[in-house]
């Protein structure tokens, strides 16, 4: 999501969505099931978590983005 290409020590890892409001994701206590994933670097994992307040609203967009990205790319063209 953040558009840096990656290297050796930031790899893409996945981040499972935090107390998305109204979705059910990430309940206290719990994590998010790998289909409410959004990859991230680690560094920008870190980021996130240290600055949860300010991505939290932003994560359902992350993730919307990611799923439409996915069926473009896996759904058959006719």
């Amino acid at each position: 999501m953040c558009g840096h290409k990656g290297w050796d020590d930031n790899q893409l890892i996945v981040h499972h969505a935090i107390s998305v409001p109204g979705m059910n994701f990430g309940k206290m206590g719990g994590k998010a099931s790998d289909s409410a994933g959004i990859p991230l670097h680690v560094l920008c994992h870190n980021d996130f978590h240290s600055a949860f307040p300010k991505h939290k609203e932003e994560q359902i967009l992350w993730l919307t983005k990611i799923l439409m990205k996915a069926v473009q790319h896996f759904v058959p063209k006719r």
